[in-house]
């Protein structure tokens, strides 16, 4: 269909094109080139040919087009618009008025440096765009190709393909040269000779009656000749069934020929002289029969048993490189939509040897895609992703939020503003190192990540469904049992084992040691603030058809974020609100101190604060174990089981609050929670709240004695300052939160 001509002398392609008018409907560009009608011996069908020359490429030219082959840059094919559509090329050129004189990558072609272009309003004027021949001293490198070769190009075969050809091929010629090989030895003639014995002494008999009378032998001769020929054929698989011989009468019966079927006996007669009948000789192969049955089905079952295993194979081979791998994609795309953040604990898919299937390679795609869902829209987004993927029809990724009773936790990175002026670019890298601590301790612990707002995560650690308490009037609550103590538990264990990881964790510590940190900020430590509450939330997506995100709305959401906030007041790293204290065991509530009573903006009903006394100068810098991310996936993951595992299985498991007696890291530093300043602060905190602001000023500065930097005592004194350490006279126990 295409022929091309180089000459490598002038630089000139003579391009022949056979005439077809489905030729030019790929992408194409404009390229000037000169159009003889140059004469061809071989020009046969009467086609244009092509002069690309460009030494004449000023000369007034019809438009041609060419496209780049994507494969390879210095293939182009040609179409020729014919001469008398110049109008038409005029329109196509004012479409493209916009390009410069520049190297134009359209549609994957190329458009070749040009003049500017001429006023296409005025057809005659119109010359064709030029080509710098100095720009271009390689010209003779540019070849048209055959669009055929390019279709197979296109339609390379495929690795499972190629690897199921080859599989086939293979079978099929050991099935082939077994059968040639072994089928004939499943014929009577390889375990038997024809016998034809019988038939030869039969002649000599014959024979001898015919010459008895040259030869002179006697009655007697012939009798034991007769008789010899007949003891032959005694005792032997196929024995002489009758033999009769018509010159003296002789007769013999073994068997009754008249019993035997045509296929069970072989007869001969012969006749050498003008008896009136002829030497008759039956062989009873009854025997050969037998034998040639069972040889006739051994073969038949041999062939059943090679074409099954040929099947087999043929199947299994079929089976291996696409059916299962298809069969294991449905599989994977059922689980994604019935259970989508199960797909982050799939594992990629290797094939054997270093060659890559296409089927594995969308069988690992599909996993990475679900495990991308399942990391990007997290588990509030776990009913969008079930809910497209399980029906049919468009996506749909706006749906109707659902009621949810979950504690929720934020927190955030201190002084971030400083470390992202400081880090710059490194900064995301300081950002997820964080996330990673923050994100495994919490998955570990039974919580979920939902959000990441730069400085800030938002954590979410749900209740089962059948803990929550759905009352008449809308509102949620939850059963008072082992499980939800245990759930509420964990929230405070896994965000105090957050505090513990920034704190000895390698990847952490060593920003204590960056000198540009440290000379903004002297003595530069990874902080951050926790705040947690519990209540309700709607859960779903939020945005447009253009951007989702899968979170919660709810005041309580808000409530977690402004507790978070006011860590910096209170100077505490952990605040904890009285509706999550309540539903905490009766041991964990041990570890909570109460250090105010609030109203935060928009709402009037008081919220009790609590923290958690830690003391993190006690904490160990953990060492590399040298793990590598599969190990430290696996290890994660059993750790996270045995936790779940134990820990919500109902009455029979063991209770959260027990990681306060065996984890070593919430031991040491929770040694010092109890003792006298711990009981000096619960009288100064009653005498707050009671209002008698003078005994409660005492109190407090017995507490400074005994802990000079304790926040939330120095935030209960800056309270008191304000009033003069006089209660205000409508003091109802709490106070108005003034800073977010």
């Amino acid at each position: 269909m295409w022929k091309s001509y180089k000459n490598q002398k002038d630089h000139r392609a003579l391009i022949r094109i056979q005439n077809d008018p489905n030729l030019g409907r790929k992408s194409q560009v404009q390229l000037p080139a000169t159009i003889n009608n140059m004469e061809n011996p071989n020009n046969e069908n009467n086609d244009s040919v092509i002069d690309i020359s460009p030494s004449r490429a000023n000369s007034p030219v019809p438009l041609t087009h060419v496209a780049r082959n994507a494969k390879n840059p210095s293939v182009f094919q040609i179409k020729v618009v014919p001469a008398g559509t110049i109008n038409e090329a005029n329109r196509i050129l004012e479409n493209n008025s916009q390009m410069n004189d520049q190297s134009v990558i359209k549609n994957d072609s190329i458009l070749m440096p040009t003049q500017k272009r001429p006023n296409p309003k005025n057809s005659n004027s119109y010359r064709s765009p030029s080509i710098s021949p100095s720009k271009y001293n390689d010209w003779d490198k540019f070849q048209v190709s055959d669009p055929e070769e390019e279709e197979e190009e296109v339609t390379k075969e495929s690795r499972v393909g190629k690897k199921l050809s080859e599989l086939t091929t293979k079978r099929v010629v050991i099935l082939v040269l077994v059968l040639i090989f072994i089928v004939p030895l499943f014929q009577s003639s390889a375990f038997f000779d024809s016998d034809k014995g019988y038939t030869i002494g039969l002649k000599f008999l014959a024979t001898m009656s015919l010459n008895s009378n040259k030869v002179k032998l006697s009655f007697s001769d012939y009798n034991q000749t007769f008789t010899d020929y007949i003891s032959q054929f005694k005792g032997i698989d196929q024995p002489l069934a009758y033999v009769y011989e018509p010159v003296y009468g002789f007769t013999y019966i073994f068997c009754d020929p008249a019993t035997l079927r045509d296929d069970e006996k072989e007869e001969t007669h012969l006749n050498y002289g003008n008896y009136a009948n002829d030497f008759v000789a039956i062989l009873d192969i009854r025997e050969k029969l037998k034998l040639n049955s069972i040889i006739n089905i051994t073969r038949t079952i041999f062939v059943c048993i090679v074409l099954t295993m040929a099947a087999y194979y043929f199947t299994k081979d079929a089976d291996d490189l696409a059916l299962k791998p298809i069969a294991r994609m449905i599989e994977r795309v059922n689980k994604i939509a019935s259970n989508p953040l199960a797909s982050k604990e799939e594992t990629i898919q290797v094939n054997k040897g270093s060659m890559q299937f296409e089927t594995t390679l969308i069988e690992n795609a599909i996993i990475k895609i679900g495990t991308l869902l399942a990391l990007g829209f997290g588990d509030a987004g776990s009913e969008i992703i079930a809910s497209n993927m399980a029906k049919g029809g468009d996506v749909d990724p706006m749906m109707a939020g659902k009621k949810q009773c979950a504690v929720f936790g934020f927190c955030d990175i201190r002084s971030f503003t400083d470390t992202t002026e400081v880090l710059q670019e490194e900064v995301m890298l300081f950002v997820n190192c964080i996330a990673e601590i923050v994100h495994k301790t919490v998955d570990k612990y039974g919580g979920a990540a939902n959000k990441n707002i730069g400085d800030a995560f938002l954590l979410v650690y749900k209740f089962p469904e059948e803990e929550v308490i759905y009352l008449p009037d809308g509102t949620l609550d939850l059963k008072r049992s082992r499980v939800t103590k245990n759930v509420a538990d964990l929230s405070v264990i896994s965000f105090l084992k957050i505090i513990a990881g920034i704190n000895k964790k390698p990847q952490c510590l060593k920003y204590r040691y960056n000198e540009k940190l440290c000379l903004r900020m002297p003595n530069y430590k990874v902080k951050m603030g926790f705040g947690l509450h519990f209540g309700w939330a709607i859960e779903g997506a939020i945005g447009s058809v253009f951007k989702i995100d899968a979170s919660y709305l709810s005041p309580n959401v808000n409530m977690a974020s402004r507790l978070e906030a006011a860590t910096k007041q209170y100077g505490v790293p952990l605040l904890i609100s009285n509706e999550l204290h309540r539903i905490l065991s009766k041991k964990t509530q041990r570890f909570c101190r109460e250090i105010d009573r609030v109203t935060v903006k928009g709402s009037k009903k008081p919220v009790g604060i609590f923290t958690v006394d830690i003391d993190i100068s006690v904490l160990i810098p953990s060492e590399e174990k040298g793990y590598t991310k599969a190990e430290l996936k696996e290890k994660h993951k059993n750790a996270k089981a045995n936790i779940l595992d134990s820990v919500l299985s109902g009455e029979e498991g063991i209770k959260a609050s027990s990681f306060f007696d065996i984890d070593k890291d919430l031991l040491k530093m929770t040694e010092n929670v109890f003792g006298v300043f711990r009981n000096t602060f619960f009288e100064a905190f009653d005498h707050y709240i009671k209002g008698d602001w003078g005994a409660c000023k005492s109190k407090l500065d017995l507490c400074f004695n005994q802990r000079p930097d304790d926040g939330p005592a120095a935030t209960i004194l800056g309270v008191l300052k304000e009033s003069n350490f006089m209660a205000p006279s409508d003091w109802k126990g709490f106070r108005e939160l003034t800073e977010k």
